[in-house]
């Protein structure tokens, strides 16, 4: 009978592979497109510009690089999730529900 043994640095290896950032940052812009087409439009300051808002990041997070998609405006939050007086449009969630890299 075989046994798995976790490779303790398979993190830091898997981020070392050529192309992988790339790939992930593929992913992470064709995301950011798709919640820029969906995210809402109006009158309101926030709807108006919230398509330019939404970014791709590439960060470093315990010596690791990290690609997020993101909003980076504090009104975001409210168009994302919604308030009592607007509803959610969650561009950002089903942007990456549509891309299949959230279940």
């Amino acid at each position: 009978m075989s046994r798995f043994v976790k490779n303790p640095r398979l993190e830091e290896e898997l981020s070392q592979l050529p192309g992988l950032i790339q790939a992930a940052h593929d992913i992470a812009e064709r995301t950011a497109q798709i919640a820029r087409r969906i995210a809402p439009r109006g009158d309101s300051p926030a709807g108006e510009h919230y398509t330019d808002m939404i970014d791709v990041e590439i960060a470093s997070e315990k010596g690791r690089p990290v690609v997020r998609v993101v909003a980076n405006k504090d009104t975001s939050v409210h168009i994302e999730f919604g308030t009592s007086d607007t509803p959610v449009f969650a561009p950002l969630r089903r942007a990456a529900m549509s891309v299949g890299r959230l279940k």
